[in-house]
């Protein structure tokens, strides 16, 4: 049995704040139910504080861990892209296990694109795959964005142009959990922006409106291929723990979050899976 990922806050009533660090651990679930720290963070949530493969393993630095991006003043640009080009080379490395230029470069775009909001506002920005049906739709949840991308496509699609030739030239990468995850994850991405960008001409055109459509089947199909990405995965191992009712329970929990039909929380959890996009998002679009 794997181990469960814990954070753990401290003494009963303790209160997470940016002085109190918490622990990040594992709890070995065949011996026990034993602690295993693993690091400590102050991220103000799980879903943050879980990112450990973001943390540089002990005793290991980039070339230039002096310098800080966060407080670099104008005319320190290249030093700060320096120390993110060689700390996304060491996270390459780290989850990848090799060092390569194109994975680099792919990193790169992102960190400059898609992973770097550069503006303040309510929620992540979302697919409109998984959005309630209308003609304007702009996200998919109540509260998340709905402004405009802060990032150009074009970056994503480049990363994911790198990636592909990357998984032509190694293709034993394909067979790793990470780099699987990451590579469909990026076009995901690519496919998640290309919909968005034809929302303005759903309305008045039936190309329009059809190559919509086809999008979501094509990220239901890239989905399919990387277990972490298909509904079927998570529904398997519900229906072991609690038959069919932990099956309904984790589709309310992947869809609506909550059973009653009026509510302010349209689209709550919604995600993006293989058998979820295709045989529920997909077929409400059809009434």
């Amino acid at each position: 049995m794997p181990p469960a990922l814990l954070l753990r806050r401290g003494r009963a009533g303790h209160v997470l704040a940016r002085w109190r660090p918490c622990t990040v651990g594992l709890v070995d679930l065949a011996d026990g139910d034993r602690f295993i720290p693993v690091t400590e963070t102050r991220a103000w949530n799980f879903q943050e504080a879980a990112m450990t493969h973001w943390i540089l393993p002990a005793g290991r630095v980039t070339n230039r861990q002096t310098v800080k991006p966060s407080n670099c003043q104008t005319g320190d640009e290249s030093a700060a892209s320096a120390f993110i080009a060689d700390w996304l080379a060491d996270y390459a490395e780290r989850r990848y296990g090799i060092r390569d230029k194109c994975i680099n470069e792919a990193l790169m775009l992102l960190a400059r694109s898609v992973w770097n909001v550069d503006r303040l506002q309510e929620g992540c920005s979302e697919t409109v795959f998984c959005a309630r049906p209308k003609w304007n739709v702009a996200k998919s949840s109540t509260w998340a964005s709905d402004q405009p991308p802060y990032y150009s496509a074009k970056d994503v699609e480049a990363a994911a142009e790198l990636y592909l030739d990357v998984a032509k030239e190694r293709r034993q990468l394909l067979d790793l959990a990470t780099f699987r995850y990451d590579f469909t994850d990026v076009f995901r991405q690519v496919l998640s922006d290309r919909g968005l960008a034809l929302v303005p001409r759903l309305k008045d055109s039936a190309v329009a409106r059809a190559e919509f459509l086809a999008l979501i089947r094509r990220m239901d199909a890239l989905l399919a291929c990387t277990g972490a990405f298909r509904l079927d995965t998570y529904e398997s191992r519900a229906r072991r723990r609690a038959g069919e009712r932990g099956v309904r329970s984790l589709r309310r929990m992947f869809t609506t979050w909550v059973e009653t039909p009026n509510t302010n929380l349209n689209d709550y959890a919604h995600h993006q899976l293989s058998g979820l996009l295709g045989n529920y998002y997909l077929k409400r679009r059809h009434h």
